[in-house]
């Protein structure tokens, strides 16, 4: 069995996690208040408005994980 197969464990998945929110923070904490706010994507999103999009999809992901989430 490979590792693909292999589901990671939970401390595995939760030190994936913090590895790549500490990365995010490190590249968001290195931005200008300009490169937060120019359009940067074709359909004009800034970098804000994907952090902003990100963060939603993360509270709906904890909730979601929490069972807070009616179907």
């Amino acid at each position: 069995m490979s590792d693909i197969d292999t589901p990671p464990t939970r401390a595995d998945l939760l030190r994936q996690i913090q590895e790549s929110w500490n990365e995010l923070q490190t590249v968001v904490a290195s931005l200008t208040e300009e490169q937060l706010t120019r359009s940067t994507d074709a359909a004009g999103w800034t970098v804000k408005d994907h952090l902003i999009h990100l963060s939603i999809w993360e509270i709906g992901g904890t909730c979601l994980a929490r069972r807070q989430i009616q179907t």
